[in-house]
């Protein structure tokens, strides 16, 4: 580690350790069960090797990691020690507060098909697919980095093993997705959704399994932290139930029996967003608080769903139907 902070303060002594650059991004491919340089490598694709290497030599001298030959072949295999494995929930507290404080719209500096791709890979609803060998073919346009401008992708799903390819595997493609690299981050990272995206032709699928993609690849909103967390820690411990609930013009603010409060974004739930104060105010709880009803809206929300950052999962169609029943349109027209 380079040059410490000087106090013997505990935060202190932690971001000597997870402050670095890159270090929380290193550990967070770890944390996803990646123990090899070029699997981490893959992860970080803007980090130069040579400082992925001195990192791994750092962490490992700060006892975070442990290193090893591996059993076949050149090279080491890389290990959370019980002191590495302990930063998780710091790791994925990060995610969780970038979900909810940072902002959802990605910079077009920031988009990487190559982080996507792997990103995906390590993300796909195997239980979901079938079980013959299934290859989607990627062409992303809108590429920000570099001198092309559009890329293609292939992944192979076989035997429950993924894998994603730069080049053509000569596989026959079961799915061809067609999609602006900005709008299919968007949809992927639970920002934007899906079935507007195909409506504004910003996503298109074809192939005869295409109703099946959005489960295999969580496309409907489920991984809000896939690039940050890993959900499985999420699990609750007891249900989360409302005991009171307020709405203004920006948030929705939902207070738990537990003493918890939930502040999430009005434009989450753009039915709450277009009603009047009356209509929001007309809210009751079901059962013993697990979900919220907005009776003169037909709206309904899980408690659950907020605390995993799930935005409405109302397609564009259906809203502009609601919207037609009270006599106006998403642009605002009578």
């Amino acid at each position: 580690m380079r040059k410490g902070y000087g106090q013997f303060c505990p935060v202190a002594k932690a971001a000597e350790v997870i402050g670095d650059r890159w270090n929380p991004l290193v550990l967070r491919e770890m944390l996803y069960g990646n123990r090899y340089f070029n699997d981490i490598s893959r992860g970080v694709p803007l980090m130069s090797r040579a400082l992925l290497a001195q990192r791994l030599k750092e962490l490992e001298k700060a006892g975070v990691i442990i290193s090893h030959d591996k059993e076949t072949g050149q090279g080491h295999e890389y290990l959370l020690t019980p002191a590495g494995e302990a930063l998780r929930p710091l790791i994925e507290a990060m995610g969780v507060w970038a979900q909810q404080w940072g902002s959802e719209q990605i910079a077009p500096e920031d988009l990487d098909d190559a982080l996507l791709m792997w990103g995906m890979r390590r993300r796909v609803n195997l239980e979901a697919v079938p079980a013959q060998k299934i290859v989607l073919q990627f062409d992303f346009r809108g590429l920000t980095r570099g001198r092309k401008t559009q890329r293609s992708w292939w992944m192979v799903i076989e035997d429950g093993e993924v894998d994603v390819c730069q080049k053509d595997p000569g596989f026959e493609v079961d799915i061809l997705i067609s999609a602006d690299l900005s709008a299919f981050t968007h949809v992927w990272m639970g920002y934007a959704d899906l079935n507007l995206a195909f409506k504004q032709g910003t996503v298109c699928f074809e192939g005869n399994l295409v109703r099946q993609v959005p489960n295999w690849l969580y496309l409907n909103g489920e991984w809000r932290y896939g690039m940050g967390i890993d959900n499985s820690t999420l699990t609750l411990e007891t249900e989360p139930l409302a005991a009171q609930v307020r709405v203004t013009d920006e948030q929705l603010i939902v207070d738990l029996i537990d003493g918890r409060s939930l502040i999430v974004p009005l434009s989450w739930y753009p039915r709450l967003l277009r009603a009047s104060q009356a209509e929001r105010q007309n809210w009751q709880l079901l059962g013993d608080g697990y979900a919220i009803e907005w009776v003169d809206l037909d709206e309904h929300i899980g408690v659950e769903g907020l605390l995993a950052g799930r935005h409405s999962g109302e397609s564009h169609d259906s809203y502009e139907r609601w919207l037609a029943t009270r006599g106006t349109s998403s642009n605002g027209a009578v």
